[in-house]
């Protein structure tokens, strides 16, 4: 298995054969388990495949996918910590105008996390270097970010035109700052009288990532 993945791009000439296959194979509960160790296998070997490729990031995206479909949760957290295990950090060069959109953000200092990404607007800039939801933000040129918050980054952010960014994919990072915002959130409305929100409701940063917020909660 290892030596196949390790030369796909040999003997497929596109990948897209090999992940279909595979996606396809995983729906056959008879192929299921040894699909998951197939790309178990990839990831754990190979997991700058996935990180510089966008259609296989695409694959891993739609992986997951599917073992949500097939409630199988705790493959679904091993599967993520393998992740963010095998992630390397990426350096990537942003060159835009400013009337590019950001990208929307979660965590910081206020609420004692590093600082992640919820989404990335299609046909962005920051979509175009493969910044991507859930890669955490480690350096702003020289400027390391864990001691910032997230509104102080969207700042530096928004009044910049060309500078690199240090990121590295963490999808448990960002999961665990998600729940802190909402529960920062929540503790605010409480203390305001309001009604609690939750992470399907429709108000302020929670409406805009409220569909990443629930894939993480499956």
């Amino acid at each position: 298995t290892e030596d196949f993945l390790l030369t796909y791009r040999v003997f497929l000439p596109e990948v897209d054969q090999l992940t279909s296959s595979l996606l396809h194979w995983f729906k056959d509960s008879s192929y299921r388990y040894k699909i998951l160790s197939v790309i178990t296998s990839w990831v754990s070997a190979h997991f700058t495949d996935f990180d510089y490729n966008p259609r296989l990031w695409k694959f891993l995206e739609d992986f997951e996918s599917e073992l949500r479909v097939w409630n199988l949760k705790q493959e679904l957290t091993q599967f993520r910590q393998l992740c963010s295990q095998k992630t390397l950090h990426r350096t990537i060069t942003i060159s835009r105008d400013k009337s590019d959109p950001i990208p929307l953000l979660v965590g910081g200092t206020q609420i004692g996390c590093g600082t992640f990404v919820t989404k990335v607007a299609e046909g962005s800039s920051f979509a175009k270097a493969l910044l991507r939801a859930s890669d955490q933000l480690i350096q702003f040129n020289d400027t390391k970010l864990d001691q910032f918050s997230e509104d102080r980054i969207t700042k530096m952010l928004t009044q910049s035109t060309k500078f690199t960014l240090v990121v590295r994919s963490n999808k448990i990072g960002t999961k665990e700052a998600i729940q802190r915002s909402e529960d920062d959130i929540n503790k605010n409305r409480v203390l305001d009288n309001q009604p609690r929100v939750h992470s399907t409701d429709s108000i302020g940063k929670t409406k805009a990532f409220s569909g990443f917020i629930d894939s993480f909660k499956q």
